[in-house]
């Protein structure tokens, strides 16, 4: 990756644009970012939630998004949807399944 390249990637991580974004944008895997952020002296973004983002991640999961859906609303990872889910005491559907409501 070329210079200007990493600084325009540099550039999107520190104005708040998820790394999966950045990712998809450079054609570079999310560990890549990390890894070139570190390199640069970039402090790194924590995808800790406060309580009310984990309640509202929660709240839209129980309303049938998924957990992509969810984490591109909030702007963090799914694996930080399922944590915070989880934390709120949520349980998760299978991959690419919708709750089942009983009669």
């Amino acid at each position: 990756m070329s210079y200007p390249q990493r600084q325009k990637l540099l550039d999107a991580y520190a104005s708040g644009v998820p790394v999966q974004q950045i990712a998809e944008r450079f054609g570079v895997h999310r560990t890549t970012i990390t890894q070139i952020a570190t390199n640069a002296g970039v402090k790194m973004r924590s995808q800790t939630l406060s309580l009310s983002a984990r309640a509202k991640a929660r709240e839209l999961y129980d309303a049938d998004q998924s957990l992509a859906q969810v984490a591109e609303q909030l702007g963090v990872s799914p694996s930080a949807v399922r944590s915070a889910v989880l934390s709120c005491g949520g349980t998760l559907r299978p991959p690419g399944g919708r709750s089942v409501l009983s009669a």
